[in-house]
C-alpha cells in the first residue's frame, strides 16, 4: 500500500506528464483490443455455429485458364455425393432462389434476398430458429414445401415482431405458403440471405452433370478428420469421373473450412488493422518508456535522498514498477472503454445492406475474452515499462545527492537512439500502409469512374414467375418499362443487365465451346461469366465498343442468335485473330443455341475484389430473357429528382410489380467499396495516431537527452560555442536517428505491402512518390520535435548549470 500511495502520489505531482502517458497507452491498449475484436469476429468465429471447425463448405476444384475458382457442383454430383461420402454426419445444399413476397401487412410486395434449402440444412448447421422451427425432413418433398423461413429483419420489417407470425399465410411467388420460423440475422447462411425455402429435388436433378448450381455445406463426422473428409470427397469425385466421364473427368471435390468462406475477400484486410494496431501500441510503449525514463531522471535527487535514509535499491525497484503497473492499469481500462467507443464506430461506418453480406460483422463487439485479452495486455506492458523504469530508479538510488551532467544518470545513448529510432520505423511502416489501402481505394474508384456514375440512377427488378410466365411476357414488360423511361425529356439513355458493376455478386461462369471444336468432357470446357443486357446497355454506362457492333433493337427473339464478347475473351480464346463471326455454343447441353460473335466491347470491372478481369459473352435479352435485371439509367439532371417519376412509370405498367430500391449509382459503388474505404481510414488513423506519439516521444527523449547534457551544453557555451550550433547539434543529432529509424522501415514496409497484396485484394502497390513523400514527411515531423529541446538545449544558463 505504501508504494500504491507514492505511485499516486508522483502521479499527481505531474499532471500533465500523467495525463500524456495514460492518452499515449490508452489510445495503444483501445486500438489492439478493438482491432482484436474484429479479426477475432470475421476471422476465427464468423459464424455462431456450434462445432464450427467441423463444418466446410464442398466445391468444385477444376482449374481453368490457370485460375482456380470455386464453383458450386452439379445437382446430380451432389445427390451422389450425399449417398456415398461416409466421413460426413449429414451434408446440405441450397441454391440461389427468385422470391416475390406478398402481405404479411405490407402494402407492397416485395423481392427479397432468398435460397432453396435441402430439409437437413439448418440442422447440418446447428441452427436453432429464435421463434418457431426450422424445417421437417419431409418438407423436402414436393406437397409438402410450402413452408418458409425468413430472417429476424424481415419478421421486424413486414411482422413488427409479432410472436403471433408464426403459422401465418403469406404470398411467395403467388403461392400460398405457411412461415414455420425465424433466424436470428447472425445466425443466417448465406449472409445476407432473408428468406428459405424447401429444395425439392426432381429427377431431372438427378440426371443433372454439367450445369454446376447446387452450393453445399457438409459436417465432419467427430470421428472423422478434416485430411480424411478430404480424400472422401477426392474418392467420390473419382467415382463419378470413371462413372460419368463425358462431364465428370479431371473435376474434382474439395473441402475448405466454413469459417474461411469470406476470408479471402474482406477478413485479412482487417488483419493489417490488427496488425497496424499493434505498431501503435509499439510506438506507444516506445513513447511511453522514454517518458518514464525522462521523469525518473527529474527525480534522481528523491531516489539519492531516499537511498541515504536507507531505502534499498530493491524498494525503489519495487515503487518504480508499482509507479508503472498504476499508470498502466488505469491506461488499460480507459483503453478497454476507448475500444467499445471504435468498435461502434467501425460497425455503423459500413451501410446495412453491405454490412449484411459479411460474415460476423453484426457480431463484432468488445465481449469478456476481449477485455480479458486487453487485460492481459496491460499487464505486460506494465511489466515492461515497470522493469525499465525500475531498473533506472535502482540506478538513480546509487547516484550522488547532488549528483548531475555525466553521473549515473547521463542517460544511455543507445538506448535513446534505439527508441527514436524505433518510433519513426514503427511510424513510416504504419503511414505506408494507410497509403497503400487509400491508393488501392481510388484506384478501384477510378476503374468504375469509367461508366461516369454521377449521372446514372439504378434499380433492381425481378418479375414474378407466376405472371409473366413466358419468355414473350418478360420481353414485353421490359420493353415497355425501357419505352415510359425514355419518354422522359431528362433522360438520356436507358438500358438492363443482369449483374451490373459494383453488385458485389459474382457471375456463375459458364462452360462453351467455340466452333467446331470437340471437348473430350464438360470438365476441360473453357469458361466465361454470361450477361444479360438489352439495346443502349453499353451506351448507358459508356462501354466502349472495340470491334463490330453492340447489342441492338434488330437482336429480336426472331432474329438469329449473337453474342457480344469482352475484350480479355477476345484476347485469351483468339489472341491475333478476328473474333467477329465466329459461332459459340453456350453450356454444352442439348438444349444449348449456338450464337456468333458481332462485336467485342472494353472490359468492365465487376466487383472491387476481382483479381483481373475474367472472359464475359453478353447475350441480347429478347434472345435470352431473365426475369432478375438491373436497370440503369442516364440522366442530364440529378438522377434522384427521377425516382419518383420512374417508380410511378413502373406501378403504371404493373401495380404489383415489386422494386428496388432507386439509387443514385455513385451511391451503390460507393457502398461497394465501403469494406476497403473503411480500411483505408483505420489505417490513416492508425497512421495519423502513429505520427503523433513519435512526435511526443521523440520530443520526450530529446529532451531527456538535454537534461542528461545539461553540463556539457553549460562547458560549451561557456567555452563561446554559438548558441545556434547547439541548437543545430541536437537537430542534426534527430536527423541521423531518423535516418536510421526510415531506412529500416523503407524494406520494411515494401515486404509488408508486398506480401500485403498477396493476401488480400484492393490494395495497390506502393509508389516511389508516395515513398519519397511519407520519408521526407517521417523528417519533418523529427526536426519539429526537436526543435523544442534544441532550443532549450541552446538558451541554457552555463553559469548556473557549471555551478549545479
Amino acid at each position: 500500500m505504501t508504494s500504491l500511495r507514492l505511485a499516486t502520489r508522483a502521479l499527481l505531482h505531474r499532471p500533465a506528464l500523467t495525463i500524456t502517458i495514460l492518452a499515449t497507452l490508452a489510445i495503444g491498449l483501445g486500438f489492439n483490443v478493438a482491432a482484436g475484436s474484429i479479426t477475432t469476429s470475421l476471422l476465427r468465429r464468423p459464424y455462431p455455429y456450434p462445432g464450427l471447425d467441423e463444418l466446410a463448405i464442398v466445391h468444385d476444384n477444376h482449374p481453368r485458364e490457370g485460375l482456380h475458382q470455386r464453383n458450386p457442383i452439379a445437382a446430380g454430383d451432389f445427390m451422389d455425393l450425399r449417398r456415398l461420402a461416409g466421413a460426413f454426419s449429414g451434408i446440405a445444399g441450397w441454391r440461389p432462389a427468385s422470391l416475390v413476397v406478398a402481405g404479411a401487412g405490407a402494402a407492397e410486395p416485395e423481392a427479397i434476398q432468398a435460397i432453396e434449402a435441402t430439409a437437413n440444412f439448418f440442422d447440418v448447421l446447428g441452427v436453432r430458429a429464435m421463434l418457431g422451427r426450422t424445417f421437417l425432413a419431409d418438407e423436402g418433398a414436393a406437397g409438402h414445401d410450402a413452408v418458409v423461413v425468413f430472417s429476424q429483419r424481415v419478421w421486424r420489417a413486414r411482422f413488427g415482431e409479432d410472436p403471433q407470425s408464426i403459422g401465418r399465410s403469406v404470398m411467395l411467388n403467388g403461392r400460398s405458403s405457411t412461415v414455420i420460423g425465424v433466424i436470428p440475422d447472425n445466425w443466417a447462411y448465406p449472409s445476407g440471405v432473408d428468406a428459405w425455402i424447401p429444395l425439392v429435388a426432381t429427377p431431372a436433378d438427378a440426371r443433372e452433370r454439367i450445369a454446376q448450381r447446387v452450393s453445399s455445406v457438409a459436417r465432419i463426422r467427430s470421428d472423422a478428420t478434416f485430411d480424411a473428409a478430404q480424400a472422401d470427397v477426392a474418392r467420390v469425385a473419382d467415382d463419378l469421373a470413371r462413372a460419368y466421364p463425358d462431364t465428370n473427368r479431371g473435376r474434382g471435390f474439395e473441402l475448405m473450412p466454413l469459417r474461411r468462406d469470406q476470408y479471402e475477400f474482406t477478413a485479412p484486410l482487417f488483419l493489417f488493422v490488427e496488425v497496424a494496431a499493434l505498431l501503435v501500441l509499439g510506438v506507444g510503449m516506445t513513447n511511453v518508456s522514454s517518458l518514464l525514463l525522462a521523469r525518473t531522471i527529474e527525480r534522481r535527487h528523491e531516489f539519492a535522498v531516499r537511498t541515504a535514509l536507507g531505502a534499498s535499491r530493491w524498494r525503489l525497484f519495487r515503487d518504480a514498477m508499482v509507479d508503472a503497473q498504476t499508470l498502466t492499469a488505469v491506461a488499460g481500462a480507459v483503453g478497454v472503454a476507448l475500444a467499445f467507443w471504435i468498435v461502434t464506430f467501425i460497425r455503423a461506418a459500413l451501410p446495412q445492406d453491405i454490412a449484411k453480406w459479411i460474415a460476423g460483422w453484426q457480431a463484432i463487439r468488445v465481449d469478456l475474452t476481449d477485455a480479458a485479452v486487453g487485460a492481459s495486455m496491460t499487464i505486460t506492458a506494465g511489466v515492461v515499462l515497470g522493469l525499465v523504469t525500475g531498473a533506472q530508479a535502482a540506478r538513480a538510488g546509487a547516484g550522488p545527492i547532488h549528483g548531475g551532467g555525466r553521473g549515473a544518470m547521463h542517460g544511455p545513448g543507445r538506448w535513446r537512439r534505439v527508441v527514436v529510432a524505433a518510433q519513426v520505423c514503427f511510424a513510416v511502416v504504419l503511414v505506408t500502409g494507410a497509403a497503400v489501402a487509400l491508393q488501392g481505394f481510388r484506384q478501384m474508384s477510378a476503374a468504375f469512374a469509367s461508366l461516369r456514375p454521377a449521372q446514372l440512377l439504378t434499380f433492381d427488378m425481378r418479375l414474378p414467375a407466376w405472371r409473366y410466365a413466358n419468355e414473350a411476357q418478360i420481353v414485353d414488360f421490359y420493353d415497355r418499362l425501357l419505352a415510359a423511361i425514355r419518354t422522359m425529356p431528362e433522360i438520356q439513355s436507358a438500358g438492363l443487365i443482369r449483374n451490373p458493376p459494383a453488385s458485389n455478386v459474382p457471375t456463375l461462369a459458364t462452360p462453351f465451346v467455340i466452333g467446331r471444336e470437340v471437348v473430350r468432357a464438360a470438365s476441360d470446357a473453357p469458361r466465361a461469366e454470361v450477361q444479360i443486357v438489352t439495346a443502349d446497355a453499353f451506351r448507358t454506362l459508356d462501354v466502349a465498343i472495340i470491334d463490330g457492333r453492340g447489342v441492338t433493337i434488330e437482336d429480336s427473339a426472331s432474329s438469329p442468335r449473337v453474342a457480344v464478347i469482352s475484350q480479355t475473351m477476345a484476347r485469351r480464346f483468339w489472341r491475333d485473330r478476328d473474333p467477329l463471326g465466329a459461332t459459340l455454343r453456350l453450356g454444352l447441353t442439348s438444349q444449348a443455341h449456338e450464337v456468333r460473335v458481332i462485336g467485342v466491347v472494353a472490359d468492365v470491372r465487376l466487383n472491387w475484389y476481382d483479381p483481373q478481369p475474367q472472359p464475359v459473352v453478353y447475350l441480347p435479352h429478347p434472345q435470352s430473357p431473365a426475369r432478375d435485371m438491373t436497370a440503369i439509367v442516364r440522366a442530364t439532371v440529378d438522377p434522384a429528382s427521377l425516382a419518383a417519376r420512374i417508380r410511378s412509370a413502373i406501378h403504371g405498367l404493373d401495380s404489383q410489380q415489386p422494386i428496388g430500391a432507386i439509387e443514385r449509382y455513385t451511391d451503390v459503388i460507393d457502398s461497394s467499396l465501403s469494406p476497403v474505404r473503411i480500411i483505408g481510414i483505420l489505417l490513416t488513423t492508425c497512421g495519423v495516431v502513429a505520427t503523433l506519439l513519435a512526435a511526443t516521444g521523440v520530443n520526450g527523449v530529446l529532451a531527456q537527452w538535454v537534461a542528461s547534457q545539461r553540463r556539457e551544453f553549460g562547458v560549451r557555451l561557456a567555452l563561446g560555442a554559438d548558441r545556434s550550433r547547439v541548437m543545430r547539434s541536437v537537430v542534426f543529432e534527430t536527423v541521423r536517428i531518423t535516418a536510421v529509424g526510415v531506412a529500416i522501415a523503407l524494406p520494411l514496409a515494401w515486404a509488408g505491402t508486398v506480401a500485403a497484396r498477396t493476401a488480400a485484394l484492393g490494395l495497390a502497390p506502393v509508389s516511389a512518390g508516395v515513398t519519397a513523400t511519407i520519408a521526407v514527411s517521417a523528417f519533418v515531423v523529427a526536426i519539429a520535435a526537436s526543435l523544442g529541446p534544441a532550443l532549450r538545449a541552446s538558451l541554457s544558463d552555463p553559469a548556473r548549470l557549471l555551478q549545479d
